[in-house]
C-alpha cells in the first residue's frame, strides 16, 4: 500500500485501490492547489507522474522545479510569476554595483 503525500507530516493511503488510483489523486491534489491560486507549491510525487504533471503544470502558467529524484519518488516544487535574477555585488574601486 502506498502513502500519499499531502504535506509535510500528512499523508494519505487507500487501501484496496490500485497504483492508477493513488497516482491520479497525487494528480488531483496537486492541480487544486494550483487552481486556488497559490504561488507556490511543494509536494513530493510518483516519478511515473512527473512527465503528466509538468505538462499541466505548465498549461496553469506554473513552472516545475525538482528538488530531488529517486526510481519510485519526485519531490517538486511548482512556481508562478517571474524568475528573479539571482544578484551579484561587484566592486569597482569605490562603487559597488549589482549585476544580474
Amino acid at each position: 500500500m502506498r502513502l500519499i503525500h499531502v504535506e509535510e507530516d500528512m499523508r494519505l493511503r487507500f487501501p484496496g485501490r490500485g497504483e492508477e488510483f493513488n497516482e491520479g489523486v497525487e494528480v488531483g491534489l496537486l492541480i487544486a492547489g494550483m487552481a486556488s491560486g497559490r504561488s507556490e507549491l511543494s509536494i513530493r510525487i510518483a516519478a511515473t507522474n512527473l512527465e503528466q504533471v509538468q505538462e499541466l503544470a505548465t498549461r496553469l502558467g506554473y513552472r516545475v522545479r525538482v528538488e530531488a529524484q529517486d526510481d519510485c519518488w519526485v519531490d517538486i516544487t511548482c512556481c508562478t510569476g517571474r524568475i528573479r535574477p539571482k544578484l551579484t555585488l561587484v566592486r569597482s574601486g569605490s562603487t559597488i554595483r549589482a549585476l544580474a
